[in-house]
C-alpha cells in the first residue's frame, strides 16, 4: 500500500511540476478593507475577467463571483501554464450593512485561497468586531457555514445555490444531480456550450486531475443543447472507440483503413450492418445496441457510410501516418537501447556500438545454456568458456 500510494505521489509531483509557480507568494492585505465597497478593494476582481491563458475564452460570470489574487493572479509572468487552484472555501461578503436594509444588500462570493481563508477564519472567531460594515461567512461548496461574523445575514437560497454550482463547474467538478444541473444550466443560460466546453477544457488541464474524460459524466449536459441530451451516451462511447483506436492502430498489423476496405468490396462505402461488422472485428466489449445508437452519429452519402466520415467521426490521422508508426514500431523491435549511453543497436548486437557495453536481457537462459555475467550471452552448458568473451563459466558463476 506504501508503495502504491508513493508512486501516486511521484507521478502527481511530476505533474505539478510541469506548472510554473514562481513569483506566486502571497500578497498581504487588510481585513477592515472589507468594510469599504468592492470598487474600492484592489485584491479581488470578477471572475467574468479570469483567464487562465491567452487561449482560454472568458465567462460572462455573475458580478457577484469574484476571486482573489491570491488565488490566481492575472499578472503572473513567465512561460508556461500556471497550475490552477482548487476552490475549497468560498467567502460570502456582504457590503456596507449599516447604511442597507437586508432587501438591498449587496452580496459577493469570493474565491479565497487556503491559506487567505484559515487567516479570515481567525479574523471571523478572535477580531469580528473590526468588521462593523461588512457581513462575512466562509462556506464549503456544499452551503456549509464554516465561520460567519455576528452581523452576517442570510441571502436568497437561489443565489447561494447558483453561485456554488458555477464554483463547482471552475473547478471542473463532472459529476452533478439532477437539480444541480438544472441550477447550473440556468446560471449560464446566456453563455454559448462551446465557450463552456473551451473554458472547461482548458481549466481542467491546469487542475492535474486524474480523470481527464468527461464525456460519459453529468457535466457533458451543459456543453450541449438539451435537444441532443439524447445523443450524449452515443457520443461518449464513441469517444472511448476512437481512443482505443487510434491508440491501438500505431502498432502494427492495426490498420483502420485496411480493416475498413476489407468490408468495401465495391468501393461505394460501407452499409450499417457492414460497419457493425467492422467495430465487432475490433473486439470492443459492446452489446449491439450500443453499437446501434453510435452509428446514429454518422452522416450517411446516398445509404452508405464513407471511409471520410469514419476518419472524421474517431479523429483518425491519416493512414500515411500510421504506416509511419508501424515502421518506428518495426525499428524499435529490431533494435535495442543501451542503458548506459542510450544508443540504438541492432539486435544481433551483443555490445554497444557506442560505449561497448552489453545488451541488457530481461530473460533467463534455457535448462542447457549458462549466462556469460560479463556479456550476457548465452552459451550451451557443454561449453566452458564464452563464445563472445572468452570469459570463463566458472568465473561467471561465481
Amino acid at each position: 500500500i506504501n508503495a502504491e500510494y508513493g508512486e501516486e505521489a511521484e507521478e502527481e509531483e511530476e505533474k505539478i511540476s510541469q506548472f510554473k509557480q514562481d513569483k506566486e507568494l502571497p500578497d498581504q492585505w487588510i481585513a477592515t478593507s472589507l468594510n469599504d465597497d468592492l470598487s474600492q478593494n484592489q485584491q479581488f476582481y470578477p471572475f467574468s475577467q479570469f483567464s487562465a491563458n491567452s487561449n482560454q475564452p472568458k465567462l460572462s460570470f455573475s458580478e457577484s463571483l469574484i476571486l482573489s489574487k491570491n488565488f490566481f493572479d492575472r499578472d503572473w509572468d513567465g512561460i508556461g501554464d500556471r497550475r490552477l487552484k482548487v476552490i475549497v472555501i468560498v467567502m460570502e461578503w456582504v457590503t456596507n450593512i449599516l447604511l442597507t436594509s437586508p432587501e438591498y444588500d449587496k452580496r459577493y462570493f469570493v474565491a479565497l485561497s487556503l491559506s487567505e481563508a484559515e487567516t479570515m477564519r481567525w479574523i471571523i472567531d478572535k477580531h469580528s468586531n473590526k468588521l462593523f460594515n461588512c457581513g462575512l461567512a466562509l462556506r464549503t461548496l456544499d452551503g456549509r457555514i464554516v465561520s460567519k461574523t455576528p452581523n452576517f445575514r442570510e441571502g436568497e437560497d437561489a443565489t447561494l445555490d447558483e453561485s456554488l454550482q458555477c464554483f463547482k463547474f471552475i473547478n471542473c467538478e463532472m459529476f452533478y444531480k439532477k437539480k444541480e444541473i438544472t441550477i447550473l444550466t440556468h446560471s449560464l443560460q446566456h453563455i454559448d456550450v462551446f465557450d463552456r466546453r473551451d473554458f472547461f477544457v482548458s481549466n481542467l488541464r491546469l487542475h492535474c486531475r486524474q480523470r481527464n474524460i468527461w464525456k460519459d459524466t453529468p457535466v457533458a449536459k451543459i456543453f450541449t443543447v438539451p435537444t441532443e441530451w439524447h445523443l450524449l451516451q452515443a457520443k461518449a462511447l464513441l469517444e472511448r472507440v476512437s481512443k482505443t483506436i487510434v491508440k491501438a492502430s500505431y502498432i502494427p498489423p492495426m490498420n483502420p483503413y485496411a480493416c475498413y476496405r476489407q468490408y468495401d468490396v465495391d468501393g461505394t462505402g460501407l452499409t450499417r450492418e457492414q460497419t457493425l461488422q467492422m467495430f465487432n472485428s475490433f473486439g470492443f466489449p459492446f452489446s449491439g445496441q450500443d453499437y446501434h445508437k453510435m452509428l446514429f452519429l454518422f452522416k450517411e452519402a446516398n445509404g452508405k457510410i464513407t471511409i471520410s466520415e469514419i476518419q472524421r467521426r474517431l479523429e483518425l490521422p491519416s493512414e500515411k501516418y500510421i504506416i509511419s508508426k508501424h515502421k518506428e514500431y518495426q525499428e524499435k523491435q529490431n533494435s535495442w537501447v543501451c542503458r548506459a549511453c542510450c544508443h540504438s543497436n541492432p539486435k544481433d548486437r551483443c555490445f554497444c556500438d557506442s560505449c561497448g557495453r552489453p545488451q541488457p536481457v530481461d530473460y533467463y537462459p534455457a535448462e542447457d545454456e549458462w549466462m556469460c555475467k560479463y556479456c550476457r550471452f548465452f552459451n550451451k552448458n557443454n561449453l566452458y568458456f564464452c563464445n563472445v568473451c572468452l570469459m570463463g563459466k566458472l568465473e561467471s558463476n561465481r
